[in-house]
């Protein structure tokens, strides 16, 4: 074999021939991560910002609502036509009152968003809503509630805003 090779353009690059070549070192691998939670951290922002314009309702905590906290939901209802849009909450230390009217609503064309406990089950020392009243936003929601009235019974209507939907259904042990 020879030994000495011929000069050739290969001889004349740098040393470095490129970034893509180079030893990569602690700095440059904490650079790139941190890009990368920078670019996270963004698109969750974004996605947060998104989300909140595009719904209207508010965050309540289960301590803001009276008797306690919510249950997990026993059932989430879809959209259908024929009904402004109603949350039913069972105060009844969950005998389930809250899933059947919900399906019972639907079933007439109400466009029922969720009912679900108003207080835990296995918390007794909570008191139970002792009357079952409607909650609307508005006065001009009275007038939906004398219709929702064949569905649901006559019951005390306030208008109030301690609720986010626009109707509010809160089951007491007066409910059958």
């Amino acid at each position: 074999m020879a030994e000495k090779f011929p000069t050739d353009a290969f001889d004349s690059v740098s040393r470095k021939a490129g970034r893509h070549r180079t030893r990569r070192t602690f700095a440059d691998g904490a650079f790139d991560f941190g890009k990368l939670v920078l670019a996270a951290s963004a698109l969750t922002v974004a996605g947060y910002f998104a989300v909140s314009a595009f719904n209207s309702t508010s965050i309540i905590t289960g301590s803001d609502l009276p008797g306690g906290s919510t249950n997990t939901a026993v059932f989430t209802g879809g959209t259908r036509a024929g009904g402004v849009g109603i949350t039913v909450l069972d105060g009844t230390l969950g005998k389930g009152f809250a899933s059947a009217l919900g399906h019972k609503l639907l079933d007439a064309g109400w466009n029922v968003f969720s009912a679900s406990d108003l207080v835990l089950a296995s918390d007794h020392t909570s008191d139970q809503i002792t009357s079952t009243t409607v909650y609307v936003q508005t006065e001009a929601l009275k007038s939906k509630v004398e219709s929702l009235t064949k569905d649901i019974g006559v019951w005390p209507v306030e208008v109030s805003t301690l609720y986010s939907d626009p109707i509010t259904v809160v089951l007491g042990t007066d409910f059958k």
